[in-house]
């Protein structure tokens, strides 16, 4: 399955996506600017991406998500994204359009 790249997956905050091992990664490769945001963001009540909510897009979603063009988005930290992020696979979850989980039998 191919991602339509709607960005939906990344409709929550950056801070909820970060993990340990991410800000460990990101000291070591020198990208002191994504622990910054990270920390920033973590104690702000402020939490929504100021770019996409200029543009009317979304309210709360990750800061480093941008929009392309017409309905299609792209991740500006991409190589440097967080684990979670990483291991995110089309269609895993309710978050994504691709989803197609079964429901629950009535009574089960």
């Amino acid at each position: 399955m191919e991602c339509s790249r709607c960005g939906k997956c990344c409709f929550e905050p950056f801070y909820k996506h970060v993990g340990a091992e991410d800000l460990e990664d990101w000291k070591a490769r020198d990208r002191h600017d994504l622990v910054e945001a990270f920390e920033k963001e973590l104690r702000s009540k402020d939490r929504t991406n100021p770019e996409m909510a200029r543009r009317g897009l979304a309210f709360h979603t990750c800061r480093f998500l941008k929009p392309e063009s017409e309905g299609r988005f792209f991740c500006s930290i991409y190589e440097f994204r967080p684990v979670v992020c990483r291991e995110f696979e089309v269609g895993c979850s309710r978050l994504c359009p691709n989803y197609q989980g079964k429901k629950k039998p009535r009574g089960a």
